[in-house]
Protein backbone atom coordinates (compact mmCIF):
# COMPACT_ATOMS: atom_id res chain seq x y z
CA UNK A 1 0.00 0.00 0.00
CA UNK A 2 1.52 3.31 -0.98
CA UNK A 3 1.59 5.78 1.70
CA UNK A 4 0.15 9.54 0.78
CA UNK A 5 2.53 12.60 1.30
CA UNK A 6 1.10 15.03 4.45
CA UNK A 7 -0.83 17.95 2.97
CA UNK A 8 1.29 21.28 2.14
CA UNK A 9 0.40 24.06 3.99
CA UNK A 10 -0.01 27.33 2.26
CA UNK A 11 2.75 29.67 2.95
CA UNK A 12 2.42 32.30 5.31
CA UNK A 13 1.81 35.58 3.45
CA UNK A 14 4.60 38.03 3.84
CA UNK A 15 3.97 41.65 6.00
CA UNK A 16 4.56 43.11 3.06
CA UNK A 17 1.87 41.50 1.00
CA UNK A 18 -0.75 41.78 4.09
CA UNK A 19 -0.26 45.50 3.90
CA UNK A 20 -1.02 45.36 0.83
CA UNK A 21 -4.37 43.31 0.53
CA UNK A 22 -5.00 45.16 3.61
CA UNK A 23 -8.18 47.68 3.76
CA UNK A 24 -7.30 51.09 2.50
CA UNK A 25 -9.01 52.51 5.39
CA UNK A 26 -6.65 50.73 7.95
CA UNK A 27 -3.92 51.77 6.32
CA UNK A 28 -5.00 54.85 6.49
CA UNK A 29 -5.65 54.51 10.14
CA UNK A 30 -2.39 53.01 10.93
CA UNK A 31 -0.46 55.51 8.76
CA UNK A 32 -1.83 58.40 10.79
CA UNK A 33 -1.15 56.90 14.12
CA UNK A 34 2.63 56.14 12.77
CA UNK A 35 2.85 60.06 11.87
CA UNK A 36 1.42 61.64 15.19
CA UNK A 37 3.40 58.99 16.94
CA UNK A 38 6.55 60.59 14.63
CA UNK A 39 5.61 64.07 15.03
CA UNK A 40 5.29 63.84 19.08
CA UNK A 41 8.33 62.15 19.30
CA UNK A 42 10.14 64.75 17.36
CA UNK A 43 8.31 68.11 19.64
CA UNK A 44 9.36 66.10 22.65
CA UNK A 45 13.03 65.69 21.69
CA UNK A 46 12.87 69.26 20.98
CA UNK A 47 11.21 70.57 23.71
CA UNK A 48 13.90 68.45 25.80
CA UNK A 49 16.79 70.42 23.97
CA UNK A 50 15.21 73.93 24.19
CA UNK A 51 14.59 73.17 28.38
CA UNK A 52 18.39 72.31 28.39
CA UNK A 53 21.15 74.55 29.61
CA UNK A 54 21.23 77.59 31.50
CA UNK A 55 19.41 80.54 30.74
CA UNK A 56 17.20 83.39 32.12
CA UNK A 57 14.20 85.70 30.86
CA UNK A 58 13.20 88.76 31.36
CA UNK A 59 9.37 89.62 31.13
CA UNK A 60 7.19 92.69 31.52
CA UNK A 61 5.05 91.76 34.26
CA UNK A 62 2.59 94.82 34.20
CA UNK A 63 4.67 97.47 33.68
CA UNK A 64 7.82 96.14 36.26
CA UNK A 65 10.29 93.73 35.03
CA UNK A 66 10.34 89.76 36.57
CA UNK A 67 13.61 87.91 35.14
CA UNK A 68 13.36 83.61 35.70
CA UNK A 69 16.88 82.35 36.08
CA UNK A 70 16.93 78.86 35.31
CA UNK A 71 20.98 77.50 36.20
CA UNK A 72 21.67 73.69 36.91
CA UNK A 73 18.21 72.39 37.02
CA UNK A 74 17.12 75.69 39.72
CA UNK A 75 14.68 77.81 38.71
CA UNK A 76 14.66 81.19 40.26
CA UNK A 77 12.06 83.96 40.38
CA UNK A 78 12.86 87.64 41.11
CA UNK A 79 10.15 90.05 40.72
CA UNK A 80 6.23 89.93 40.93
CA UNK A 81 3.13 91.91 39.85
CA UNK A 82 0.18 94.07 40.52
CA UNK A 83 -2.31 91.78 39.21
CA UNK A 84 -2.92 88.18 39.89
CA UNK A 85 -2.10 87.04 36.29
CA UNK A 86 0.58 88.67 35.46
CA UNK A 87 3.37 86.51 37.03
CA UNK A 88 1.92 83.26 36.74
CA UNK A 89 1.57 83.43 33.19
CA UNK A 90 5.28 84.83 32.56
CA UNK A 91 6.43 81.96 34.46
CA UNK A 92 4.04 79.23 32.68
CA UNK A 93 5.34 80.96 29.10
CA UNK A 94 9.02 80.76 29.91
CA UNK A 95 9.07 77.01 31.46
CA UNK A 96 8.25 73.95 30.03
CA UNK A 97 5.65 71.80 31.93
CA UNK A 98 8.09 70.19 33.80
CA UNK A 99 9.98 72.60 34.74
CA UNK A 100 7.08 74.57 36.80
CA UNK A 101 8.46 74.57 40.23
CA UNK A 102 10.00 77.23 41.66
CA UNK A 103 13.15 76.80 44.06
CA UNK A 104 13.20 80.34 45.03
CA UNK A 105 10.59 83.29 44.90
CA UNK A 106 12.38 86.22 44.93
CA UNK A 107 9.81 89.69 45.73
CA UNK A 108 10.95 93.03 46.90
CA UNK A 109 9.09 94.41 49.19
CA UNK A 110 7.19 96.43 47.11
CA UNK A 111 3.45 96.43 47.56
CA UNK A 112 3.08 96.80 44.04
CA UNK A 113 4.30 93.30 43.36
CA UNK A 114 3.22 91.39 46.03
CA UNK A 115 -0.03 90.37 44.15
CA UNK A 116 1.50 88.26 41.74
CA UNK A 117 3.91 86.66 43.59
CA UNK A 118 0.37 85.86 46.64
CA UNK A 119 -1.02 84.08 43.23
CA UNK A 120 2.26 81.98 42.35
CA UNK A 121 2.43 81.05 46.01
CA UNK A 122 -1.38 79.91 46.48
CA UNK A 123 -1.33 77.79 43.38
CA UNK A 124 1.45 75.95 45.08
CA UNK A 125 4.94 74.57 43.06
CA UNK A 126 7.20 77.47 45.02
CA UNK A 127 9.80 76.23 47.30
CA UNK A 128 10.91 79.14 48.97
CA UNK A 129 9.97 82.49 49.67
CA UNK A 130 12.57 85.44 49.99
CA UNK A 131 11.12 88.90 51.04
CA UNK A 132 13.36 91.09 49.65
CA UNK A 133 13.10 94.04 52.32
CA UNK A 134 10.97 94.55 55.01
CA UNK A 135 7.50 95.83 53.82
CA UNK A 136 4.78 98.01 54.89
CA UNK A 137 1.60 97.46 56.38
CA UNK A 138 -0.57 96.41 53.44
CA UNK A 139 -2.53 93.50 54.22
CA UNK A 140 -1.05 91.65 50.81
CA UNK A 141 2.24 90.56 53.18
CA UNK A 142 0.09 88.77 55.62
CA UNK A 143 -1.48 87.53 52.93
CA UNK A 144 1.45 86.18 51.39
CA UNK A 145 2.80 84.96 54.65
CA UNK A 146 0.27 82.85 55.51
CA UNK A 147 -0.55 81.37 51.83
CA UNK A 148 2.89 79.89 52.39
CA UNK A 149 2.43 78.71 55.34
CA UNK A 150 -0.56 76.85 54.49
CA UNK A 151 1.43 74.81 51.38
CA UNK A 152 4.59 74.44 53.41
CA UNK A 153 6.51 76.60 51.80
CA UNK A 154 9.56 78.50 53.48
CA UNK A 155 8.84 82.64 54.31
CA UNK A 156 11.56 84.91 54.92
CA UNK A 157 12.25 88.45 55.23
CA UNK A 158 15.78 89.37 54.01
CA UNK A 159 17.70 92.15 55.35
CA UNK A 160 21.06 93.52 54.07
CA UNK A 161 23.29 91.12 51.96
CA UNK A 162 22.87 87.34 51.27
CA UNK A 163 24.08 84.67 48.73
CA UNK A 164 22.43 81.99 46.85
CA UNK A 165 24.40 79.50 45.34
CA UNK A 166 23.11 78.18 42.01
CA UNK A 167 26.30 75.91 40.65
CA UNK A 168 29.75 75.58 40.59
CA UNK A 169 30.90 79.00 39.62
CA UNK A 170 27.26 80.35 39.92
CA UNK A 171 25.11 82.55 42.57
CA UNK A 172 22.85 84.82 42.68
CA UNK A 173 23.84 87.53 45.36
CA UNK A 174 20.78 89.45 46.44
CA UNK A 175 20.42 92.99 48.57
CA UNK A 176 18.09 93.79 50.44
CA UNK A 177 17.17 98.25 50.94
CA UNK A 178 18.00 99.95 53.83
CA UNK A 179 15.40 100.28 56.81
CA UNK A 180 14.69 104.32 55.76
CA UNK A 181 15.01 104.03 51.86
CA UNK A 182 11.17 105.09 51.76
CA UNK A 183 11.54 103.59 47.59
CA UNK A 184 12.82 100.00 48.20
CA UNK A 185 15.36 99.64 46.27
CA UNK A 186 16.16 95.97 45.96
CA UNK A 187 19.27 95.16 44.08
CA UNK A 188 20.71 91.43 42.94
CA UNK A 189 23.45 90.41 40.75
CA UNK A 190 23.53 87.14 38.99
CA UNK A 191 27.21 85.61 38.61
CA UNK A 192 27.56 82.97 35.97
CA UNK A 193 31.35 82.63 35.32
CA UNK A 194 32.80 85.62 34.00
CA UNK A 195 29.21 86.93 32.98
CA UNK A 196 27.00 89.44 35.36
CA UNK A 197 23.50 90.05 35.05
CA UNK A 198 22.19 93.27 37.19
CA UNK A 199 18.69 93.40 38.07
CA UNK A 200 17.79 96.94 39.98
CA UNK A 201 14.71 97.07 40.99
CA UNK A 202 12.73 100.81 41.64
CA UNK A 203 14.78 103.15 43.53
CA UNK A 204 17.62 101.36 43.50
CA UNK A 205 20.67 102.47 42.37
CA UNK A 206 21.69 100.17 39.81
CA UNK A 207 25.64 100.15 40.50
CA UNK A 208 25.86 100.38 43.53
CA UNK A 209 24.27 96.45 44.44
CA UNK A 210 25.41 96.62 47.95
CA UNK A 211 26.48 93.02 47.52
CA UNK A 212 30.08 93.26 47.00
CA UNK A 213 32.79 94.88 45.88
CA UNK A 214 33.98 93.93 42.47
CA UNK A 215 33.66 96.17 39.41
CA UNK A 216 30.60 96.81 37.62
CA UNK A 217 31.16 94.33 34.95
CA UNK A 218 27.71 93.37 34.03
CA UNK A 219 26.99 92.09 30.76
CA UNK A 220 22.93 92.83 31.11
CA UNK A 221 21.33 95.23 33.17
CA UNK A 222 17.27 94.95 33.92
CA UNK A 223 16.18 98.19 35.09
CA UNK A 224 12.86 99.39 36.32
CA UNK A 225 10.95 102.21 34.82
CA UNK A 226 12.49 105.29 36.75
CA UNK A 227 16.37 103.83 36.97
CA UNK A 228 19.14 104.65 34.52
CA UNK A 229 22.60 103.12 34.52
CA UNK A 230 25.49 105.11 35.54
CA UNK A 231 28.56 103.05 34.52
CA UNK A 232 28.73 101.80 30.85
CA UNK A 233 27.35 98.66 30.08
CA UNK A 234 26.90 96.34 26.91
CA UNK A 235 22.89 95.87 26.98
CA UNK A 236 19.96 97.65 28.72
CA UNK A 237 16.98 96.25 29.58
CA UNK A 238 13.45 97.99 30.63
CA UNK A 239 10.16 98.21 30.63
CA UNK A 240 8.68 99.41 27.57
CA UNK A 241 6.61 103.03 28.36
CA UNK A 242 2.74 102.82 27.88
CA UNK A 243 2.50 105.73 28.28
CA UNK A 244 4.54 108.88 26.47
CA UNK A 245 6.70 110.33 29.30
CA UNK A 246 6.82 107.65 31.71
CA UNK A 247 10.57 106.54 30.43
CA UNK A 248 13.66 107.78 30.98
CA UNK A 249 15.19 109.20 27.54
CA UNK A 250 18.18 106.33 25.87
CA UNK A 251 21.01 105.83 28.81
CA UNK A 252 24.02 106.71 27.09
CA UNK A 253 26.01 104.79 29.36
CA UNK A 254 24.68 101.55 27.16
CA UNK A 255 25.18 100.19 23.69
CA UNK A 256 21.94 98.12 23.09
CA UNK A 257 18.13 99.58 24.74
CA UNK A 258 16.05 96.05 24.73
CA UNK A 259 12.14 97.69 26.06
CA UNK A 260 9.87 94.94 26.89
CA UNK A 261 6.15 95.78 26.11
CA UNK A 262 3.46 94.42 28.52
CA UNK A 263 3.04 90.62 28.63
CA UNK A 264 6.40 90.11 26.54
CA UNK A 265 9.36 88.83 27.21
CA UNK A 266 13.22 88.37 25.88
CA UNK A 267 14.65 84.82 26.69
CA UNK A 268 18.82 85.02 27.10
CA UNK A 269 21.19 82.09 26.73
CA UNK A 270 23.70 82.01 29.19
CA UNK A 271 27.52 80.72 29.14
CA UNK A 272 30.28 80.92 30.99
CA UNK A 273 31.95 83.58 29.22
CA UNK A 274 29.05 85.20 27.65
CA UNK A 275 25.56 86.17 26.76
CA UNK A 276 23.58 85.26 23.80
CA UNK A 277 20.76 87.23 23.14
CA UNK A 278 17.93 88.01 20.09
CA UNK A 279 19.58 90.38 17.28
CA UNK A 280 15.84 91.74 16.47
CA UNK A 281 15.52 92.82 20.28
CA UNK A 282 18.42 95.19 20.67
CA UNK A 283 18.20 98.91 19.61
CA UNK A 284 21.11 100.40 19.23
CA UNK A 285 21.77 103.32 21.18
CA UNK A 286 22.98 106.74 19.89
CA UNK A 287 26.50 107.53 21.56
CA UNK A 288 27.99 110.74 22.31
CA UNK A 289 30.54 112.18 20.04
CA UNK A 290 33.54 113.49 21.29
CA UNK A 291 35.33 116.28 20.04
CA UNK A 292 38.94 117.98 19.58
Amino acid sequence: MRAEPPPRRAPAPSPLAAWLTAPATWRLLVSVLLLALGIGLGLGWAAARLGQGDHLSVGNTGGSLSTLIRVSGKTIVVGGSASVDDLAEFVDRTTLPWQRHIHLLVVPADDELAMGALALVERGGVGAVAVLGLPGNDPVWTRLERAASDHGIEHRYLTGAHRVPLSDGSDLLLAAPAPDDARGGARALLRHGQVRVRIAGPGASPDDHGVTGEPATALIQVLAVDAAPQSPVPVVVRPHAERAGTLAPDPPAARFVTEIARGDRISISLERDTLRLPSDALRPVAQPTVSD
